[in-house]
């Protein structure tokens, strides 16, 4: 969770610094596609940007994006 007040982008930084590698090898082992696995590190992030800067409220970040990878991955493979 993080808290309005404080800068968006502060803590946009510092949810990516822990947890892109995380999500990144979640994806990779997943598609086995280094550029794919990318492409939806790269996705995930960009919706939880969206998120932060449309004020909603995210109780826990590291289950946030691991869900929305996982999502994607499940996209990704009916294309």
């Amino acid at each position: 969770a993080y808290d309005m007040e404080t800068n968006i982008a502060e803590n946009f930084k510092n949810i990516y610094k822990e947890n892109s590698n995380s999500v990144f090898r979640f994806c990779l082992i997943r598609v086995s596609s280094r550029e794919q696995a990318l492409d939806i590190t790269q996705e995930t992030f960009l919706r939880l940007w969206q998120n932060m800067q449309n004020g909603k409220k995210i109780l826990n970040n590291r289950a946030f994006l691991f869900t929305v990878a996982h999502r994607l991955i499940i996209d990704w493979y009916r294309k």
